[in-house]
């Protein structure tokens, strides 16, 4: 594998343990932003705002804000569902994929800058530890 495949596959691994700890280093108004367009971007199903809400462990009216930033920089389209019109449908747009691609790379090209300088094997061991540490801090209330 490339550097970079190398670096995806430590994404994933980082991602599917803790996306939302991951994220952490983000920006608050970036962070939120970013988690919604990747989870947006990974399904092909009819998403409204309350499972966003469910899905993230937020507020409906913080996915509002949210959901109204993303709808300015025209990452994502609203509309009602045609089953209940009082739910709202979220759909990611061509720009909201072009973004989450810029983003993802960013992030891999971080990934393979810490996998040069920290070593392979050691991040392998950060990655065993930390996905570890989550499953221990899944089962406690903080």
């Amino acid at each position: 594998m490339n550097e970079n495949e190398v670096a995806d596959c430590y994404l994933k691994k980082l991602f599917d343990s803790s996306p939302k700890n991951f994220l952490q280093r983000l920006g608050d108004n970036s962070r939120g932003t970013l988690a919604l367009l990747l989870a947006l971007s990974k399904t092909d199903k009819e998403v409204c705002a309350g499972d966003i809400s469910k899905k993230f462990g937020v507020s409906t009216a913080r996915v509002a804000i949210i959901l109204k930033k993303l709808v300015k920089k025209g990452f994502i389209e609203t509309g009602t569902s045609l089953d209940d019109r009082r739910k709202v449908i979220v759909k990611i747009t061509d720009a909201g994929r072009e973004e989450v691609a810029k983003c993802e790379t960013e992030m891999t090209n971080i990934m393979a800058t810490l996998i040069r300088d920290v070593g392979e094997d050691d991040m392998n061991e950060f990655l065993r530890i930390f996905t570890k540490i989550n499953g221990v801090l899944d089962k406690i209330a903080i």
